[in-house]
This record gives C-alpha cells, sequence and structure tokens, in this order.
C-alpha cells in the first residue's frame, strides 16, 4: 500500500465520489480510479459498491475505513512533529551551569527561549566546573558553561567571552563617584570575596603582591550572592561584568577596576552527542545576550 492510495481511499469515504476526491488531490479521475484499484487489489478486497452516482462502502470497507482513520491521525501526528522538529519546536535540552552563570544572565535566556519553544523540555542544573566537565564527558548535558575548557578527547571547548572583573559597590559609597577603582583603594574595606576556601584566586594575588589588606568577613562561591551582599552594605567586591550588569535590582554601582582581572566562560558540549538545531539555537541567543550586555 502507498500513502497516496490510503489518501485518496479516505477522501471517497468523505466526499462520496471518485471526482470529488480526485478533485481534492489535484488528479485527473482516470488516475484516481487506477489508485483505487490498486488499493483494492493490494488488499484483496471490494471497498466499495459501484453505483451510477456514488461509491458505497462494503461492509469490509467500513471496517478498512475505520481503522484508515485511526491510522490516518498517526500519520498527521507524525507530520506535525517533523514539522516541529524542522523548526526547532520539539525535543529536550539539558544545560550544566557554574554558579555564577546560572544565577545571573542566564536565567532571563531560558525563559524566553521556553516562551518561543513551547514543546521544548528544558532542564537547567547549577554545578561546579569540574562536575559539569565530567557530566560532558559522560555525554549527560547538551551544553555546559564554565570558567574553564575541558581537557578531554570527548568534550569539546569553545571560548564564549572573556570578561573583565569589575568593582561592585553600594550606591551610597564613598568610592561609587571614581572612574576607576585600585588595589589601594580597598585598604581595610569590608570585602565579600567569591571562591573556594583554600584558593587563592587572581584576584587574592593582585592584592597581596600590592600588599593590600582587605577585610575577609564574607565569602561566597557565587557571584550574584556577592551582589546581594554588597547592595545590602556588606562592603565590596570584585565580580565580573556580565554579572554585575545583570543584576537587576538597585543599591548597586560597578566601576572598572585597575589592573584589569579576566574571568572566562566557555562552553563545553559532549562529542558523543550529535549536535542538536535546539542547542544550537540556544547557543545564539547566549551569544546575543553575552554581547548585548557587554556592550551597556
Amino acid at each position: 500500500m502507498r500513502l497516496r492510495q490510503i489518501e485518496l481511499f479516505r477522501l471517497v469515504v468523505r466526499q462520496g465520489t471518485l471526482t470529488a476526491a480526485a478533485d481534492a488531490l489535484s488528479i485527473t479521475q482516470p488516475a484516481a480510479s487506477k489508485l483505487l484499484a490498486q488499493l483494492e487489489s493490494h488488499v484483496g478486497l471490494e471497498l466499495f459498491e459501484r453505483t451510477k452516482r456514488r461509491l458505497i462502502l462494503t461492509r469490509e470497507g467500513e471496517v478498512f475505513a475505520a481503522e484508515v482513520e485511526r491510522t490516518w491521525e498517526s500519520i498527521q501526528r507524525l507530520r506535525r512533529t517533523a514539522v516541529d522538529i524542522r523548526q526547532l519546536k520539539f525535543g529536550r535540552l539539558n544545560i550544566a551551569a557554574m554558579p555564577s552563570v546560572a544565577g545571573s544572565f542566564l536565567p532571563p535566556i531560558v525563559t524566553n527561549f521556553s516562551a518561543r519553544k513551547k514543546n521544548v523540555s528544558i532542564s537547567v542544573h547549577a554545578r561546579t566546573s569540574e562536575r559539569i566537565h565530567e557530566w560532558a564527558i559522560g555525554g549527560q548535558i547538551d551544553i555546559g558553561f564554565t570558567h574553564s575548557r575541558a581537557i578531554h578527547p570527548l568534550v569539546s571547548s569553545e571560548l564564549l567571552v572573556r570578561i573583565p572583573e569589575v568593582c561592585i559597590m553600594p550606591t551610597n559609597h564613598r568610592l561609587a563617584h571614581r572612574e576607576t577603582i585600585r588595589p589601594a583603594d580597598f585598604q581595610d574595606e569590608e570585602f565579600v570575596r567569591i571562591g573556594d576556601i583554600g584558593d587563592i584566586t587572581e584576584a587574592d594575588q593582585v592584592f597581596i603582591d600590592a600588599q593590600i589588606p582587605r577585610k575577609l568577613n564574607l565569602e561566597t562561591p557565587m557571584a550574584f550572592v556577592a551582589c546581594d551582599l554588597v547592595a545590602n552594605g556588606a562592603g565590596l567586591s570584585l565580580v565580573d561584568q556580565l554579572t554585575a550588569a545583570s543584576y537587576g535590582r538597585p543599591g548597586l554601582v560597578f566601576r572598572p577596576f585597575v589592573p584589569t582581572l579576566y574571568s572566562e566562560i566557555w562552553c563545553i558540549r559532549p562529542k558523543m552527542l550529535r549536535p542538536s538545531g535546539i542547542a544550537d539555537e540556544f547557543l545564539r541567543a547566549v551569544h546575543d545576550c553575552i554581547s548585548h550586555v557587554i556592550q551597556r
């Protein structure tokens, strides 16, 4: 059986005449008659009783027609699914991001993307860069956002952006009028440190080299939490400009920090998974957002 024969049979049942069914398919009546005869020959059944004006279903034809309708709905679902896939409306997207990304610019991108792709199921996980590397190696995610590239043959890495670090402070802070902030300006200031206990970050090394003491009473691994703490008067901090610019609540300003420090965001993807159009489109949205925020 060919799909065209089934389609013609269904139209004959609905339209009642071969002429009307042929017109609906934009084919000639002789061509339609041939298709119908081929279908009956293939199934070995007489599906219609021929009268002068109409084709009337036989008992066998009625049973066959009922099954055709059920099958036709499945065929239409297949067609709709194919269209959705072509238009990137259907699928699943597993994303993992380090906290500084998952808690800053990523949520608006995911929200907007999900609103446009109603049939795409999206999962977002906030994890450390090390854990995201492990997931990418195991093919457990489609996209990962980390601070460092993945050195592994099963994972591809792309540097998305190098973001300058900026000094964040409350809007009423004494340094808010400065155009740039330098290590000496942090002398004896309350400082919200971003990093893990025991690690010496690049920012830490700058203050060590400059011999500038800071009051390190607060510490967090998440840049967005540091923004909240600073906005509430906890002191100063250094965060990447992307996080600072994405912080949409009042009470916080940021200024360039000299010497310039950079925070890198890498996109990693498992090579064992075939790249999907959905993931590619999502990454384009990420690139657009980063360009927009950095240029503000």
